[in-house]
């Protein structure tokens, strides 16, 4: 790789989009335009599913469930009297009013299961008769407390249909697969919302819970929160550039180049795929990215302004001298966030790709649009003035600052540095997987209280699924087989987290108890496989319509519902594990398969370890060798990695040592760090090499690229690190979190190249063998 030549060609090309500025500009603006345009039709997906890549084999098992027992996503409201009891007669009329609301206004409805027309089984001797528990509407109390009676003796409403003082009941909404439709949620969101809202409705208490309204309320917040501290970091980030540099082109030539680089990449997005919930930290990468290349070429573009004739010829000497490092550093900002793209968790994937082409779209923006606005305006020679702004301000003494501490202590430095990186390794080591997204949200939200209020009152507001598949026709039939669901069932109950059970036991021995005169001695599995063939036959015949919901058509798999708290993956783990164990040492007339929103959440966590460790290898391999290429050597193209990996070293112990969780979000913060980390050092390496090919040694190359090269280096972080610094204060928690942890690694950056960087250059010395005068051969 000739350096020159690079050169060359970066003048060259800076002259012709000077040339042409105009066509360039409808150019762009037109590419711009066409992007844009695509936004509104962008959606948003949080679902656990949307994890998952199609050939998963968890997503595989789940879907195979699905097609064996329907839609596992439900919409449950827990329910309260006002101030008087439940069971009156004017709260049961609302009830069964809410219901048939429900029943006629839902989308993608499959059933409604509340108090007033939950199918209840009785009969005596050989009959039975199956019908809907509110069929013939009470007229008088005692009708209604007979009912209620009636119910609080059923086990298997308890704790969902009705509490067990009979002060509180629910309504169960299942819902169909409505996989074509990108609004499903939203949509299914709004109508329960609205029957529920009537003004008709509100002397009674109402508590919603479920996947769906969940996912709704998240995206809507990701997104308001995601664009109110956009906009405010933005803001925020301009303001000090201008602070820092005071000419307004250093504000409006990023603000250009940030805002066409977002809207082209979200417009891809739009056309692509749905916005899931990694996305939303494409916005500060892309502000991050976009500011650097600008402000990096505005630097050397005001250096270059005090000597030239005319703005042009400014832009072309700073494009001559910066367009190559700029290259270099998108390039390799844009592998560490296509590293992202080998990790097996789709939101991950799709932001680290999203990120990629957003870094491509900031450089080329840079080097178009952007020296573009910088060629209009006045050039007005200011030699004397700005001969003092850069080599007498407050930052041209920080820079000789900092290379007189690194020229004095660069041993102690470096030391510090590997004592440093060991504690936090070990810090690291103590970080605890976790992916909760109740958890992020702030407790100021009411569906964060209604999903705990739920889980501790009543039946829970999630589900871990148990598949018992025999693997013959008619298996489930078996009275062994039905023991072991039975024993799996109670051993269940017990855990802390389990709220409530249901499966094909209870109805049979419902059924039992049932045709033996209510005698609770019958509440069990009948002794013979005919008796059971006998059970089931009489309650389908009788207008039974449930048995569909947990057993196949064949009788070969039987379904095990385990209603539990809202869990994140950390406490989903044991859970499964513990139960996994029992059926393993217990369970022998079927193969066990686990299923359900917490069994996809346990397997995430194995998808965000092993997203930490694939993509910090693939993007320090990719990294590596990209060095290598561009200083001509293993050696000093390793050596400019050790100041990129000590950001994300440190960052991973900042999260052990705070106990922060290491969850979906902050899964891709080291391939981020590493991508942010490596533009500074691109940038300092490249001067110093630059400048050591004319400077008498080390030290006086070292002070001289400091000067050139740290004023944008400190200008960039320091904006970057207080302006993102500013979310902390979001409802959100995954959003507050992000933004302090990009904070963090843009200032651990800085201080890395500045210290560890320099101090590296001391002690090894790279590039001095290169000598002026090897002109057109000098090699990269």
């Amino acid at each position: 790789m000739n350096l020159d030549r690079m050169n060359r060609f970066f003048e060259s090309f800076a002259e012709a989009v000077l040339k042409h500025k105009l066509f360039v500009l409808i150019v762009v603006l037109g590419v711009f335009a066409f992007f844009v345009s695509r936004i509104p039709k962008m959606h948003f997906i949080t679902s656990f599913e949307s994890f998952f890549v199609e050939d998963d084999e968890e997503i595989k098992t789940y879907n195979r469930f699905k097609e064996d027992f329907g839609n596992d996503k439900t919409v449950y409201v827990l329910i309260e009297p006002g101030e008087r009891e439940l069971f009156t007669l004017e709260n049961m009329v609302v009830l069964k009013k809410i219901t048939e609301d429900l029943e006629k206004n839902i989308p993608y409805l499959d059933e409604v299961t509340s108090i007033t027309n939950a199918e209840f089984v009785e009969g005596k001797a050989d009959t039975l008769r199956v019908y809907d528990l509110m069929v013939d509407f009470p007229k008088t109390r005692e009708e209604l407390l007979e009912i209620k009676g009636k119910v609080l003796d059923r086990e298997i409403y308890r704790d969902s249909i009705v509490s067990e003082d009979g002060e509180k009941t629910g309504i169960l909404i299942k819902l169909l697969l409505a996989e074509d439709d990108p609004d499903y949620e939203k949509n299914v969101a709004q109508a329960v919302r609205e029957v529920f809202s009537r003004d008709e409705y509100q002397k009674l208490k109402y508590h919603e819970v479920g996947a769906v309204l969940f996912d709704t309320e998240f995206q809507g917040n990701v997104k308001k929160e995601t664009m109110k501290f956009f906009r405010l970091s933005v803001l925020l980030i301009m303001t000090l550039l201008y602070v820092f540099i005071r000419r307004l082109y250093a504000v409006y030539v990023p603000l250009a180049v940030v805002i066409t680089s977002v809207g082209m990449t979200f417009g891809l997005l739009a056309m692509t795929t749905a916005m899931k919930v990694t996305c939303t930290v494409i916005l500060p990468l892309i502000v991050t990215i976009g500011v650097c290349d600008s402000i990096y070429i505005i630097s050397i573009f005001r250096k270059k302004l005090i000597t030239t004739e005319n703005r042009n010829d400014a832009i072309i000497q700073a494009m001559k001298k910066c367009g190559f490092p700029c290259l270099i550093t998108s390039v390799t900002t844009i592998m560490g966030f296509v590293a992202l793209s080998a990790v097996p968790i789709i939101p991950v994937r799709e932001a680290g790709l999203f990120c990629a082409f957003g870094t491509a779209m900031c450089f080329i923006m840079s080097v178009t649009l952007g020296i573009i606005l910088l060629s209009f305006g006045k050039h007005v020679p200011e030699k004397q003035k700005a001969d003092k702004v850069i080599l007498g301000d407050v930052y041209h003494k920080i820079m000789i600052r900092v290379a007189s501490v690194n020229i004095k202590y660069k041993n102690i430095i470096l030391a510090g540095a590997l004592i440093l990186s060991l504690a936090c390794a070990y810090a690291a080591s103590t970080i605890v997987i976790e992916n909760n997204f109740l958890d992020y949200m702030g407790d100021e939200f009411e569906v964060k209280k209604d999903i705990r209020y739920v889980d501790e009152t009543m039946c829970g507001s999630s589900t871990l699924e148990l598949v018992f598949d025999t693997g013959e026709k008619d298996g489930v039939k078996d009275p062994e087989v039905l023991r072991e669901i039975e024993k799996v069932q109670e051993f269940a109950k017990h855990d802390p987290l389990v709220m409530t059970t249901s499966s094909v036991v209870d109805m049979i021995k419902t059924i039992n108890k049932t045709l033996h005169n209510e005698d609770d001695r019958f509440y069990k599995i009948p002794g013979t496989r005919d008796e059971v063939a006998q059970y089931l036959l009489l309650y389908e015949s009788s207008g039974g319509e449930r048995l569909d919901k947990v057993i196949t058509f064949d009788y070969a798999r039987a379904r095990l519902v385990l209603r539990t708290k809202s869990l994140g993956s950390g406490e989903a783990l044991p859970l499964y594990e513990r139960i996994k164990a029992f059926t393993d040492k217990n369970v022998g007339k079927s193969t066990i398969i686990i299923t359900g929103a917490n069994a996809l959440k346990v397997k995430v966590i194995d998808y965000i370890l092993q997203a930490q460790i694939t993509s910090v290898l693939l993007a320090f391999g990719m990294i590596s060798i990209m060095m290598m290429i561009v200083f001509g050597s293993v050696r000093f193209g390793l050596i400019t990695m050790i100041p990129n990996m000590f950001p994300i070293i440190f960052l991973l112990g900042f999260i052990g040592v705070t106990g922060r969780k290491l969850g979906m979000m902050n899964a891709m913060i080291s391939a981020v760090a590493i991508g942010i980390a490596v533009d500074d050092t691109i940038h300092f390496f490249s001067h110093y090499r630059e400048v050591r090919r004319h400077a008498k040694d080390t030290e006086s190359a070292l002070y001289t690229a400091l000067e050139e090269v740290g004023r944008p280096m400190f200008f960039t972080s320091m904006a970057l690190t207080v302006g993102f610094s500013v979310v902390i204060f979001s409802s959100m928690i995954n959003v507050a979190e992000f933004g302090v942890l990009i904070s963090l690694a843009v200032l651990v950056s800085l201080l890395s190249d500045f210290f560890i960087g320099s101090s590296l250059i001391l002690a090894v010395k790279p590039f001095e063998s290169e000598k002026v005068g090897r002109g057109e051969s000098e090699q990269v």
